[in-house]
């Protein structure tokens, strides 16, 4: 941009030399060439006058763009700050809602693959049951990228009951 810059300036000059030509010029030849040199460095000036608008938009656009980036990237950090890093009974890493703990919102837990780049996705109960080491333990899913997490046990009564039903969706 500074180079189209200079152009400009340069061409800007070279035109008011030749005006001054023009004006101190008796000679019709002279004054003849003179204008049409000037007329060049006329389309001249106005084609560099194009480039530069258009870099000018360009550059607009670009801090346009960035300053949303940065947008989305502080609200991001905001929100995430409510959250804080857990590892589950089944030993799952996601993060739980800090104020949870305080009593001024739901608990909930976040995808911690989500979490990495920059998006929350709550994390929702799924219809699956693991088991791991003869312990019965609820699943949750990412319904943003599908990852799936073993969250808690459930207590022993609660398996009876769900083995009943066997959590088939229709």
């Amino acid at each position: 941009m500074f180079a189209e810059t200079t152009a400009a300036l340069s061409a800007a000059k070279q035109a008011y030399d030749l005006l001054k030509i023009i004006q101190d010029g008796r000679d019709a030849a002279l004054v003849s060439d003179a204008v049409s040199d000037l007329r060049q460095k006329i389309t001249d000036l106005q084609m560099l006058n194009v480039e530069l608008a258009s870099l000018y938009h360009a550059e607009k656009e670009l801090v346009m763009q960035l300053s949303e980036e940065k947008s989305k990237k502080e609200d991001f950090f905001q929100n995430a700050n409510h959250y804080s890093i857990h590892k589950t009974e089944a030993g799952s890493t996601v993060y739980r809602f800090k104020d949870a703990l305080n009593g001024s919102n739901e608990p909930h837990y976040i995808c911690a693959h989500c979490y990495q780049n920059e998006k929350i996705s709550i994390l929702q109960p799924s219809t699956k049951i693991a088991k791991i080491f003869n312990h019965s333990y609820i699943n949750a899913y990412c319904p943003s990228c599908s990852a799936e997490f073993v969250m808690h046990k459930i207590p022993s009564h609660e398996v009876m009951r769900t083995t009943v039903y066997d959590f088939k969706l229709s």
